[in-house]
Order: C-alpha cells, then structure tokens, then sequence
C-alpha cells in the first residue's frame, strides 16, 4: 500500500512508538490483506508492552483518519509494501487513542467505556476539530445480509452530491458487536481500505483493500472475519460517515 504526501504539511506526534511492526499478507479474491502481529493491536501496543482491555476502538478510529488527513495520505501505488505513513497512522493513533480515552474516562467526562462517534470526535480535542459526521445510520437488521447495499447507497449518495465544505476523503466509521473499525474511500485513487485496530486471535490489527468496483468483496470478507474471529453475527450495526472541511491542514 504505497502512498504520496506533502512532506511540508505533515503532521506528526511527539509520541514514541514502542516498536515498528512486520506483517503478513494475503489474498482472499480481490481483498489484499495485511495482518500484524498480536503486539500490535489496540490492548497490547503501549509502553509497557503488556496485556490492557482497551474500549478505545471509536476515538483510535478517529484519530487515524486524522492522522490519514493531516499527513495527505494517497494510495497512489499497489497495496504491498504498505507505506511507513500508513502505519505510523495507526501506530499513533492507538497510543493517543487509548491515552485520551483514558484520561477523558479518569475524569468521568463520559459515563459509558464505549463511546459515540460524537463523543470521540470531542475528545480528540485539535486533531478532530474539523471533523464533520455527514451522516449517521443505526440498522437494525442483520449485518451479512445489508451491510454492502447500507453502505454503498450513502457512499453513492455521497460521489453524487458531496458537501460543499469537503476536503478529504470519505471516512467510515462501522459499529458493530461493540467494535468500531474505519473504512476509507479514496476517490481520487479509486480504492477503498479497512483498518481494523483490535486482537484477532493470534494475530493484532488488519488492514484490507479494494479497488471502488470490489466494495462488496471488501464487506463479505469484512462479515467472514468477524464470524472466524469473534463467531460475530450482528443483527444490529451503526455507519458513521466523516469528512473534513477545512482546506488549511497545516
């Protein structure tokens, strides 16, 4: 997953990362697949390297669309090698996303562990400032059967009348069986990314890829993997989707 960005308008963390992961890849039909290790997921990437429940899935999701934002991320190349920008994305937006939810839970700023995406974009603080939730949909129907066709009319929606404020991508929150991971839509580039921070079995987090014309394989095997790794059904899901407006990232 090779990328392009401006290097002048990077934005970076002052946070250091405990280690750079490997990964492995495959490919199941269209979706081109990158597992990382166990180490790095959203419960065991921190400083002390250690085994930690983190409910911070909604703000981690967040925050690395920011991070995708703000460092120009394009997927201008194929999906493997996949850029250090991409994964130092996901690297950091873990480690300040199980911080901030940390602090924002100390504080008893929120009552509940697992947050709304409202709620993570508040908590972000600078980094989401300019983050926009242009639609949010709770279905109460079962997930295998509706997700591609549920998110594929908003994103239809969204190509054939954009905000007049958008900037960015297209960002995808999807919420289901208390999971939050992000999908990216990147028109421009005619791709479409999951990233998935959580623990999945012996393996952390995954990044899978498309080309636009293959958004149902990407669902199917989105589906597939929960029902290998958690025996997820949902019969109940949310889509949040996310843009930014400001034209000024730096």
């Amino acid at each position: 997953m090779a990328s392009c960005r401006n290097k002048s308008t990077e934005r970076t963390s002052k946070t250091k990362i405990p280690f750079f992961p490997t990964y492995e890849s495959e490919v199941r039909g269209h979706v081109t697949v990158a597992w990382f290790p166990k180490q790095f997921s959203q419960s065991y990437y921190n400083a002390q390297q250690q085994e930690c429940t983190s409910n911070a899935c909604t703000l981690i999701a967040v925050l690395i669309a920011s991070n995708w934002f703000y460092n120009h991320i394009k997927l201008c190349g194929p999906f493997l090698p996949i850029s250090r920008e991409i994964v130092l994305g996901i690297a950091h937006g873990i480690l300040e996303g199980n911080k901030i939810h940390e602090t924002l839970l100390r504080r008893g700023v929120f009552k509940h562990v697992n947050l709304t995406v409202p709620e993570a974009i508040k908590g972000g603080g600078l980094a989401t400032r300019h983050i926009i939730e242009w639609r949010c949909r709770l279905y109460m129907a079962n997930m295998a059967k509706t997700f591609y066709s549920n998110l594929n009319e908003h994103i239809t929606e969204w190509k054939n009348k954009p905000p007049a404020t958008n900037t960015s991508d297209l960002f995808v929150i999807v919420i289901a069986d208390q999971r939050s991971v992000l999908i990216i839509l990147q028109e421009m580039t005619n791709k479409v990314v999951l990233i998935d921070s959580h623990q999945h079995l012996s393996h952390g987090a995954v990044i899978a890829q498309v080309e636009t014309d293959n958004l149902q394989s990407l669902c199917s095997w989105y589906i597939k993997m929960n029902m290998a790794c958690y025996s997820a059904q949902p019969d109940c899901y949310e889509l949040s989707f996310l843009y930014y407006e400001v034209c000024n990232s730096s």
